[in-house]
């Protein structure tokens, strides 16, 4: 969780620098590494113990940041992240306090 922190970071600097469209394959680089990361998690997270330690860790807002990406390049996004993201969300909105925390704004 802390890679995905460290990347989300990153990915906010380059966006405010202006250098997204410079970085095109360091995105992609990137939104793989993320791929990676939330794969493993969502793995993870079938035993109910270490989902609650990921809630408790804030992973909601994790996966709502990127979603919220907004990238000139989004064909790896929208093709192997997105459907990962989501059904992450989907896989912890079982529970009422998770779907109370993904409306929040």
């Amino acid at each position: 969780m802390r890679i995905i922190d460290l990347e989300l970071k990153r990915f906010d600097v380059w966006h405010r620098e202006g250098t997204l469209a410079l970085n095109g394959k360091l995105l992609e680089k990137q939104e793989r590494v993320l791929y990676v990361c939330f794969f493993i998690l969502l793995n993870l997270a079938e035993d109910p113990k270490i989902e609650v330690k990921m809630v408790s860790r804030k992973i909601n807002e994790l996966l709502i940041k990127v979603l919220q990406h907004d990238s000139a390049d989004r064909s790896y996004l929208d093709e192997q992240l997105l459907p990962l993201i989501v059904t992450f969300l989907k896989k912890l909105s079982i529970f009422a306090e998770n779907k109370a925390e993904m409306v929040r704004p």
